[in-house]
């Protein structure tokens, strides 16, 4: 939280868990000697996450993260991962994607950007050193500035334990798009409600997170965690 800092004049750094509906059910202090990663069980272990899928930056893609959700809250998971999975990102980036028929594409513009985002899933059997993971998932997204016409391309790679049969790649992009917009949304109300943009003060309390049960979009519910 940039708005709020400790008497030592350290930063605070909040890490939070969110329903699909909006509303934090976990949250954490991260300690200035510490990181989020040392923080994912203890926040998640007290919720009932059974039947659950949890999404997470990709610095949360680790694999004893994924073996607690899955063997330890019987939850489901969809992980994205980035360079700082090396060998895996390479993996996910070699597989025959070309091959691979193109499976869900939705086009939204907002914020002065229009981003195409084309979804391709493929079930694995071996070889992904990844607790768990049933399927791979590609996402692949042109955007462009509306104000400069500057066009930039992405590739995101992910992994999951869904199978096939329990979700598809329309269902799979429905939970991705619901993390980056439930990053969006958290930081917008620690901005309103915790004056997370406003002037450092010194030795402000940062609210409790609000808990309870919330509803969900589409057959599984969705929770997913942010800094």
């Amino acid at each position: 939280m940039r708005g709020a800092r400790r008497a030592d004049g350290t930063q605070v750094h909040l890490l939070a868990a969110m329903t699909g509906a909006g509303l934090v059910t976990a949250q954490r202090e991260v300690d200035s000697k510490t990181n989020e990663i040392t923080l994912f069980r203890p926040m998640l272990a007290p919720l009932d996450l059974a039947d659950t899928v949890v999404t997470f930056d990709a610095l949360h893609s680790q694999t004893a993260h994924a073996r607690f959700l899955v063997e330890d809250k019987k939850a489901h998971y969809i992980a994205v991962i980035k360079r700082n999975q090396p060998l895996l990102h390479q993996q996910l980036k070699r597989l025959p994607w070309r091959d691979v028929p193109l499976l869900d594409k939705t086009r939204a513009t907002a914020h002065g950007r229009d981003e195409i985002r084309r979804v391709k899933t493929a079930t694995v059997t071996c070889g992904l050193d990844f607790p768990h993971a049933a399927q791979a998932v590609q996402i692949v997204r042109p955007r462009r500035i509306v104000t400069t016409g500057k066009v930039t391309l992405e590739r995101v790679y992910a992994v999951t334990d869904l199978t096939a049969e329990q979700a598809d790649a329309p269902e799979i992009a429905h939970h991705v798009r619901e993390h980056w917009g439930i990053g969006n949304r958290i930081h917008h109300v620690r901005d309103t409600a915790f004056a997370e943009d406003a002037p450092p003060a010194f030795g402000r309390e940062v609210p409790p997170p609000a808990c309870g049960p919330g509803p969900h979009h589409g057959p599984w519910p969705h929770c997913a965690t942010s800094p």
